[in-house]
């Protein structure tokens, strides 16, 4: 599969995911999917199958019919809902406190977490693409001032945006290769160090630097019913022990979901 192409649907996956929030003792599945639900992760994942299929349709107009029907058959059976809903959770199940996760859920009893979070899933809806664009137009003639753009930086580093942004990318991508050399013949298998060259080749620095500062210019809209105070407190939720845990743990399992995705995407390739 063209790297170009999987390289379109990691960065529509990435501006999908990247702001929502989400020792070691087995938790129950009960409080995970209590915390999936309250803090948003079940609507986000129903709409990676539309993203898939949007991406899709883009990739019809530069590929043969050939290519595009094993590319549907490649993605549409290795980057889901449901696959990455059950890694996500399996995650969880194997590495997250229960009474951790209780803390967290007690997070979104905030009313201001919860606006917020109203504002990361409305910012998702297709429905408001027009909006949007019409939102960073303004921002690009009304700039917002240095206070503001110092409390998106800050959230976004309390969030974790730049890692988790890294870290999904080379995940995904350094999985896609691992499948594809599992199922390749000995006489043509790739040694990791060359694996690794190839994922770091498929996402150089200066892309990295460019899609990290488009997490952050999408942060001003997602964020935008906020005020100053209201982002500097909602900062503070997850500068706090239990919004750090939440975070991390976020990285962590989207990470590992992204890398099952990418490992039977890698097998899917090579059949």
């Amino acid at each position: 599969m063209n790297i170009l192409h999987s390289r379109r649907v990691i960065f529509g996956l990435i501006a999908l995911l990247f702001c929502t929030q989400f020792s070691f003792a087995q938790s129950s599945k009960a409080t995970v999917q209590e915390l999936f639900k309250v803090s948003g992760i079940e609507g986000q994942f129903e709409s990676v199958d539309q993203l898939v299929e949007n991406q899709l349709q883009q990739s019809k107009a530069t590929m043969s019919p050939e290519e595009h029907a094993k590319l549907e058959k490649i993605l549409k059976s290795s980057l889901n809902a449901e696959l990455l809903t059950n890694s996500f959770e399996e995650y969880y199940l194997k590495n997250c406190s229960e009474e951790k996760l209780k803390a967290v859920i007690k997070l979104y009893d905030n009313p201001l977490v919860e606006k917020a979070k109203q504002g990361e899933i409305a910012s998702k809806d297709p429905a408001k693409e027009s909006e949007m664009m019409t939102f960073f137009q303004n921002m690009g003639t009304n700039p917002p001032s240095q206070e503001r753009i110092m409390l998106i930086g800050a959230l976004n580093e309390e969030l974790g945006t730049t890692e988790m942004t890294a870290s999904l990318m080379k995940s995904m991508m350094s999985a896609i290769f691992k499948g594809a050399n599992s199922m390749a013949p000995e006489n043509e298998k790739l040694t990791d160090e060359q694996m690794k060259a190839q994922a770091n080749q498929a996402f150089p620095p200066m892309v990295m630097q460019q899609l990290q500062q488009q997490m952050i210019a999408y942060s001003f809209y997602m964020y935008k019913d906020l005020s100053d105070e209201e982002l500097k407190e909602y900062t503070k939720v997850w500068a706090s022990e239990d919004g750090k845990y939440f975070t991390g743990n976020t990285i962590k399992a989207l990470s590992y979901s992204f890398e099952k995705v990418g490992e039977s995407m890698g097998k899917s390739i090579v059949k």
